[in-house]
């Protein structure tokens, strides 16, 4: 998943920055009209739309942590380092 040489970093921004708003738009699009959607355009905020805005944004995590896993080798030697922090911290909280 390297960028080829002959490509500046800036259109390589860029183009990230399209995928993202081709990926995010749709979600947003759902999310205003979950919010927005009533017959006097008000806002209703009940007790499980936070619920599951987090656990979508908790699958999302997950569903890339595992594409970088299977698709950028790179990234092992990160996920072992955070696993070993993650080792430590709980050995600290353990001990405490």
């Amino acid at each position: 998943m390297l960028l080829p040489a002959s490509i500046p970093i800036w259109i390589a921004i860029l183009g990230w920055l399209c995928v993202y708003s081709f990926v995010m738009w749709p979600i947003k699009t759902a999310r205003w009209h979950a919010y927005y959607s009533s017959k006097d355009h008000g806002q209703y905020y009940y007790h499980h739309n936070g619920f599951f805005e987090s656990v979508a944004w908790l699958a999302f995590v997950v569903i890339m942590i595992w594409i970088l896993w299977q698709y950028a080798p790179n990234s092992h030697p990160y996920f072992n380092q955070t696993s070993l922090w993650w080792q430590h911290v709980w050995a600290n909280i353990k001990n405490r």
